[in-house]
């Protein structure tokens, strides 16, 4: 017995050592292959902007958009998770002064971090008139219009500037980035052509809104803006210009009012209602809608102009 038992461990010692040595050859073989380029990570203050990231930075950058949700990003105020994932990003993307509280929580980024939407973008001036009447809100929105992506050509030059900053710092990335950006430059012109094919030719130029969030699409597709509340969504309008954009509507043979997903639309519907007008929903895509994505919603806003303005 004690010869066997010794022969067995002799035999267990010898199929150890064999095995120890065929599963070293895979280890050598697999640390040969290039690992995976590690992701860099990227915090956009509000949809549009974390939606033109995500497009541009397809399999290179994870997307975090702060503003998620209904929320009113004018008005969205910070946890310390949020924070969190902004200073801890490679990159932040935001409008100044679009959202007070993003704006804040960059004080801890270097400027190399820090990606200004709005750089190259021929800046709307904002219509503050009614803000004055305003007593809840605490915070400036600026001279400038920010609702710049509703343009879809300023869409374009937001994504340059995302790719611009990115490769700078991250060269190895540059051929995926160009391939990225040139599949969402085409996106964004195919846009465009749609638009300016489907708004030619319409009976009515003035586009009757809820609040002036639309000027850069009127301004691109030859309309002009009239807001019942001016760049503030939450300004209470006056009765002076209450009156005025009933007159207005008179005066043009208007048969709709534009109101927003996520506003009371009741000052709208009432104003409608009072002269003879209808209402139609126009997103100014501040939100992720709730179904499909901004080339989604942009379509859907086509189809709600190309009916109210009468275009052919």
């Amino acid at each position: 017995m004690k010869k066997y038992f010794a022969s067995a461990l002799i035999f267990g010692f010898a199929l150890s050592a064999c095995s120890s040595t065929t599963t070293s050859t895979p280890e050598v073989e697999t640390s040969s292959i290039s690992p995976e380029i590690e992701k860099i990570s990227v915090a956009a203050s509000f949809y549009p902007l974390a939606y033109v990231a995500e497009q541009v930075l397809t399999g290179v950058a994870d997307v975090s958009v702060i503003a998620a949700g209904n929320a009113e990003p004018h008005d969205f105020e910070l946890s310390p998770s949020h924070i969190a994932t902004i200073t801890n990003s490679d990159f932040a993307i935001y409008i100044p002064d679009f959202m007070p509280a993003f704006d804040g929580a960059l004080n801890d980024l270097v400027p190399e971090q820090i990606i200004d939407a709005t750089n190259g973008i021929n800046l709307l001036t904002a219509n503050h008139e009614d803000e004055e009447r305003e007593h809840e809100s605490d915070h400036d929105h600026g001279d400038a219009d920010p609702h710049l992506w509703l343009n879809p050509l300023n869409m374009t030059l937001i994504a340059n500037q995302i790719s611009n900053v990115v490769i700078s710092q991250n060269p190895e990335l540059r051929e995926t980035i160009d391939n990225n950006l040139s599949n969402f430059k085409n996106k964004m012109t195919n846009l465009d052509n749609q638009f300016k094919e489907s708004l030619a030719n319409c009976n009515i130029n003035t586009l009757l809104v809820s609040h002036e969030a639309f000027g850069y699409l009127a301004d691109q597709y030859g309309f002009t803006q009239l807001g019942i509340s001016g760049i503030s969504p939450e300004a209470e309008p006056s009765p002076a210009r209450l009156a005025e954009v009933a007159k207005v509507a008179k005066e043009i043979n208007a048969t709709t009012i534009y109101y927003e997903t996520i506003v009371d639309p009741s000052v709208a519907n009432t104003l409608a209602s009072e002269i003879g007008l209808v209402t139609a929903v126009l997103d100014p895509i501040e939100t992720k809608p709730q179904d499909g994505d901004y080339l989604y919603a942009m379509q859907e806003n086509l189809e709600a102009i190309v009916l109210g303005q009468g275009c052919s």
